[in-house]
């Protein structure tokens, strides 16, 4: 560093040296040109080279930058790379946002070798030199659209996206295109400056592009940028070569656009000696923030330019709400003009082209709208004026051109012109056929970036626009969990040890001490092998309402959309009934008291009246759980603290205290009566007795999926969160079969447990060990624990839920999707609203309430299983790749898994109680197969383009395979 630092300052102690007429230079925080000051409005056009849907490409580019200059802008930003994979191999790059094959600008051939195409690129530099517009060049893009990084990465060995970064060979093939761009325009006066990347960062989009890597920090970006900005100056010493960076800081902060997060340092960058200058973006409606605070993000970016001595460039902001935009965007240029920011706004639109208006991706401002008056004409006057510019006028140019033949360059190591000494400097190509891509929305369910993507603040989340500017393909949710909180959820939702005391009588009645630790220990086994299988394919798959996706990408092309259907009902069913019988079984816990008290008041809910208090202290308790879900994550992150403390001083209690007070109360059972004992209090035939203890095992342990749920807020999420369902699981499972043990020893033999009455013989039972005093120490920590539990189960149901809708499945999709402050707010008054409603049937009848909510086991554990089948035989090698993966163990852990899901079920569906009356009947059959018809009925009337369509579904999977 220090040697870096000497080379920096020898750099801005040399006189700058004479450049051609016509290119821009700095001189401090100011951009000039031909020894003038050069304060700037432009725009971004990405599109240009890719404008060949018209009669002719050169009129339509010309006519585009003609009209902009019209207007008053100096600079436009195009894309300088369209890279095409042609090796696709399995596990090859998808081609997604790809525009005509004729205008691919890079080709990586199956021998090898590239081949360099810039003749489209030539079209917009001469058109650019026509119009005398600054053309800002960016060289690839960290997005999958049209191509960029991963398409070296994934052809020249890398494993992880910022592979692109390190990998000697990666590197060597981008200069090798640098080379071919920056020699070929070096002498345009038309090249404002070289990008070298559109928004680089350490992670990208989670599903069409690689992983992240373990190692990436914000020092691998500001090395690789320091490195290819020494080569672009030793070719081109006079242009001024950038980042393209969206501004992040590397400072201390919680907010992840200021702390490195992404992997970017502005403040490093901007030292670099061959930067001239940096640049930063603006989406707040992304990145959960305000618009007040896009202002405080250009005064910071300003001020950090002043200490770098360096100009910065707001080289892209964006509004898509039409509505407020004029409001918006005058806030944040006046705030650039006051400080002489130049800026340049997303994106650039016309309908004046020969084949009508350019795509509009949200964010597009058309010349010819109203609101282009003051954000285009008038911006651009104020900014001009601050220059000693006049007005713009109304543009009334129409620009012409005649067809030039093509430059062609082809290139296997270094750079050559093909075509002979006749063909131009920037040849143009003639106009082609293709109309241009047809609009199709994206995946709706918003694949983008599971790493590090910015977030969105409001608005409908199904309404992202499916364009090829990566800009406008990001995630909807603040990401703002890190490791611990993705591993706190599924650990606090399965809550052990609680689910332990709820389950344990049930496992005692069905075949007693010896069936229920030894189906316990199997139960362990067979779990962690399907919590690797669900964690793997998390891993490929990282986002809100996972479970559901995971299903729709395993069922393939042809059977993705109805799984998807039917686990999203599923699923939806299962954690919504969850919120409420959980919140009930905390106030089981209070209810108990009545028996240890021997008040005068109902105990057991044959009795309307103790049927009304338990309705009433339910849908309270279930209230305040909904209710800390609606506060902002940076509060409702320490719910995870507090849920994982808890269960940890539960547990602990239990392990140190209740020994101890039984040694010296009821005393310890002995090893054979705890071990060895059976019983039958089901009433079924023998067998099966022993076979009904899976009943209260495997539920202890269903719903390690809670950590898929919140992946989208989770940090380099395709690891974290394979990490947080998997080893939650496990140390559920280790610390669950401590506290079985530790029961078996301690709780007395099963006619006295019976016998102690209330909705919750736990209650008695600390009552009988640990005194009067001690077990209400000991209940209020259950009902905490409990309660916790239902607050990270609604966050997980919430998500689900706004998954489903974000996607259109469910009524009113378009509300319920609603995001505010990175957070689905309306989803959580979904999950409370159906939540509330099922917690009603406690009113009429025990027996209603307890067979809706004996189905909310049923339906997850068929999703694990069904997901593990579709994995097994649909999707077998078609697959995105994980970055948590199982490797060889992965195909005979999905057999398992599909085997011993199929045999939960099959207990979860058998009577409890024999004989079976109406009272006794288990309904979760009957309530699984109305959900199944219900998912089959929406499935079938919802047209297949409005939600994960097969083709989309097709391209997820090639996005990369196995």
């Amino acid at each position: 560093m220090k040697f870096a630092s000497i080379v920096a300052a020898a750099f801005a102690s040399v006189p700058a040296l004479a450049v051609p007429a016509g290119f821009v230079t700095t001189d401090g925080t100011k951009f000039q040109l031909d020894g003038k000051d050069f304060f700037f409005a432009g725009s971004n056009a990405y599109y240009l080279p890719f404008n060949v849907w018209g009669t002719d490409h050169y009129s339509d580019v010309k006519l585009g930058l003609q009209l902009a200059k019209d207007a008053g802008l100096k600079v436009m930003r195009t894309w300088a790379f369209h890279d095409n994979n042609r090796t696709y191999v399995s596990g090859g790059l998808p081609q997604y946002g790809t525009g005509a094959e004729n205008t691919v600008m890079q080709f990586f051939e199956k021998d090898g070798s590239v081949k360099i195409d810039l003749s489209k690129l030539d079209v917009v530099i001469e058109a650019a030199e026509a119009t005398n517009m600054k053309l800002i060049l960016a060289l690839t893009n960290n997005w999958a659209d049209y191509g960029g990084m991963d398409v070296y990465t994934v052809n020249l060995g890398g494993r992880y996206h910022d592979d692109f970064y390190r990998l000697p060979a990666i590197k060597k093939a981008f200069k090798n295109y640098i080379s071919a761009v920056v020699n070929r325009y070096k002498d345009s006066p038309a090249v404002f400056a070289w990008e070298i990347a559109n928004e680089p960062r350490c992670g990208a989009d989670g599903t069409r592009n690689l992983p992240r890597g373990p190692d990436c920090t914000p020092a691998t970006i500001t090395s690789w940028v320091s490195e290819m900005s020494t080569y672009i100056k030793s070719l081109d010493p006079n242009h001024l070569v950038t980042t393209g960076s969206e501004g992040g800081f590397n400072r201390q902060s919680d907010d992840w656009t200021y702390n490195g997060a992404d992997g970017t340092d502005f403040d490093a960058e901007l030292k670099l000696p061959n930067i001239d200058f940096n640049t930063f973006h603006s989406y707040p409606q992304y990145w959960s923030k305000t618009t007040d605070w896009v202002v405080q993000w250009i005064k910071d970016h300003a001020a950090a330019g002043a200490t770098a001595k360096k100009p910065v460039l707001h080289e892209e902001y964006g509004w898509t709400d039409k509505s407020t935009r004029i409001a918006t965007l005058s806030k944040w240029q006046k705030a650039s003009l006051d400080l002489e920011v130049s800026d340049m706004y997303w994106q650039f639109g016309t309908s004046k082209f020969s084949y009508g208006k350019n795509h509009d991706d949200g964010n597009t401002i058309y010349l010819e709208d109203d609101e282009a008056q003051p954000l285009v004409y008038e911006h651009a006057a104020a900014v001009n004026a601050a220059n000693g510019g006049a007005a713009p006028t109304k543009p009334t140019t129409t620009a012409t051109a005649t067809s030039k033949p093509s430059t062609t360059l082809s290139t296997t190591s270094k750079p050559t012109v093909t075509g002979g000494p006749t063909v131009p400097r920037y040849g143009q190509c003639g106009g082609a056929s293709w109309t241009g891509p047809t609009k199709t929305p994206a995946m709706s369910t918003i694949r983008e970036n599971a790493e590090d993507s910015p977030v969105n603040t409001g608005g409908d989340a199904r309404g992202n626009s499916s364009d090829t500017s990566s800009d406008n393909i990001l995630l909807v949710l603040q990401r703002s969990f890190n490791q611990f909180h993705n591993f706190a959820t599924t650990f606090a939702a399965l809550y052990f040890i609680g689910g332990v005391r709820v389950t344990f009588s049930t496992g005692i009645a069905a075949g007693g001490n010896l069936a229920y630790w030894t189906s316990y220990i199997v139960t362990c086994v067979f779990t962690f092998i399907t919590a690797a299988v669900i964690a793997e394919i998390c891993s490929s798959l990282p986002l809100a309402g996972s479970i559901y996706l995971w299903a729709a990408e395993a069922g393939g092309p042809h059977f993705g959309r109805l799984f998807g259907f039917v686990v999203a009902w599923w699923s939806t069913t299962a954690w919504t009934t969850f919120c409420a019988s959980n919140t009930q079984a905390a106030v089981n816990y209070m209810l108990s008291e009545i028996v240890v008290f021997n008040t005068d008041f109902p105990s057991d809910s044959s009795s309307v009246k103790f049927r009304a208090v338990q309705w009433i202290l339910t849908e309270i308790m279930l209230a305040l759980a909904c209710i800390w879900n609606l506060l902002p994550p940076r509060y409702f992150k320490w719910i995870f603290a507090l849920s994982s403390s808890i269960v940890v001083l539960d547990f602990l209690l239990n392990l140190i205290w209740l020994p101890i007070a039984t040694s010296n109360t009821l005393g310890f059972r002995s090893t054979h009566d705890a071990f060895m004992t059976t019983y039958n209090g089901t009433g079924a035939p023998p067998g099966w007795n022993w076979c009904l203890s899976y009943l209260a095992t495997a539920g202890v342990l269903i719903g390690f999926d809670a950590s898929g749920h919140v992946a989208e807020e989770t940090k380099n999420a395709s690891v974290a969160a394979a990490r947080g369902i998997f080893w939650s699981t496990v140390v559920s499972g280790i610390g669950g079969f401590a506290v079985v043990i530790l029961f078996l020893f301690c709780v007395p033999d099963a006619n006295t447990l019976f016998s102690y009455g209330g909705p919750q013989p736990f209650v008695s039972v600390y009552a009988a060990i640990l005194g009067e005093g001690g077990h209400i120490v000991m209940n209020i920590v259950c009902i905490l624990a409990l309660w916790f539990n239902t607050a990270i189960a609604v966050t997980a149901a919430s998500r689900l839920v706004f998954a489903v809708a974000r996607d259109g499945v469910l009524p009113w999709s378009s509300w319920v999707s609603k995001v505010e402050a990175g957070q689905p707010r309306n989803a959580v008054y979904v999950v409370w609203g159906v939540a509330s409603v099922i917690t009603c049937t406690i009113l009429p009848s025990a027996v209603a309430f307890t067979s809706l909510v004996s189905a909310a086991g049923v339906p997850s554990a068929a999703a694990y299983g069904l997901i593990s089948l579709a994995r097994l035989f649909l999707t077998p090698k078609n697959f995105p790749k994980p970055a948590w993966s199982l490797g060889r163990l992965s195909k005979p852990f999905q057999v398992i898994a599909v085997f011993w899901n199929g045999w939960v079920v099959a207990v979860l569906y058998s009577p409890y109680v024999f004989p079976v009356t109406a009272e006794s009947l288990n309904y979760a059959p009957i309530i699984m197969a109305g959900t199944t018809i219900l998912a089959l009925l929406t499935w079938w009337f919802t047209p297949a383009d409005k939600w994960l369509p097969s083709q989309r579904i097709q391209q997820t999977l090639d996005a990369d395979t196995r």
